[in-house]
């Protein structure tokens, strides 16, 4: 009996169920599309044909009178899933160049081809400091690093606009 009632009803979906579809359907979309972008193969970037390696101390003296800036440091930070650079101005006026927004620094894996950026969030890029870099300070810049790709010990380049330190190996 019950069955003769409700065949001649229409379907009828609630709005907790629509809501619910909605939210499934955008999460699928939006992890297919993070899993397609992590997966793609990032284009080798074009880099200055001057590059400083990080084993070598006349390469990071080079650094400090050109730039400006002694490298202290390119770490793992928050459990493997952001990558810490750390730098200390040794000149303001040359580590202005380095300050600029003007600039998108990244780290890349020349092995693997992968390349990764300073996450852009709602309070701004993960980057400390402007132009008005101060000496004796140490700065930091953070990069993403989705799916823990970089571990410790990996060997990456390093650029910021003109500088190029390759062989910088993760702490």
């Amino acid at each position: 009996m019950s069955t003769a009632i409700f065949k001649n009803r229409p379907a009828v979906m609630t709005s907790s169920a629509n809501s619910y579809l909605l939210v499934l359907l955008l999460g699928f979309v939006l992890f297919n599309s993070v899993v397609l972008s992590a997966n793609a193969p990032a284009l080798q970037p074009a880099l200055p044909e001057i590059r400083y390696s990080a084993e070598n101390e006349e390469h990071l003296k080079s650094i400090v009178d050109k730039f400006g800036v002694e490298i202290k440091s390119l770490r793992l930070s928050a459990v493997g899933y952001m990558l810490d650079f750390r730098h200390k101005v040794v000149d303001a006026k040359k580590a202005a160049y380095l300050h600029s927004y003007k600039i998108q620094p990244y780290v890349w894996d020349p092995k693997a081809n992968i390349s990764v950026v300073p996450p852009s969030t709602k309070v701004g890029i993960l980057r400390q400091g402007k132009n008005d870099a101060r000496e004796g300070n140490i700065y930091t810049t953070m990069f993403a690093n989705p799916g823990r790709r970089f571990k410790r010990g990996d060997k990456v380049t390093l650029v910021i606009g003109d500088l190029v330190i390759e062989d910088m190996e993760i702490e």
